[in-house]
């Protein structure tokens, strides 16, 4: 994982990535969307899914704001 960013402390703790091959993402971003949809009881935009983080122990996802028009729910 090239790019780790700066909102997770990998420099503390191991955070891994799973890629997720294209047509199994979509499948699973597909059943994500729907259920988030039902818990938020609003549409949710499928937009795109890179993997899935698997954070250790000690990991912390760091400060920061998403953006509400864009993340007010999302996966």
């Amino acid at each position: 994982w090239k790019s780790k960013g700066v909102f997770v402390n990998w420099w503390e703790t191991d955070v891994l990535f799973l890629q997720i091959p294209w047509e199994m993402k979509n499948i699973y971003q597909a059943r994500l969307r729907d259920m988030v949809e039902e818990w938020a009881g609003v549409p949710v935009e499928q937009t795109v899914m890179y993997g899935l983080r698997q954070y250790t122990q000690g990991a912390r996802l760091l400060t920061h704001v998403d953006r509400q028009t864009t993340h007010a729910v999302s996966l």
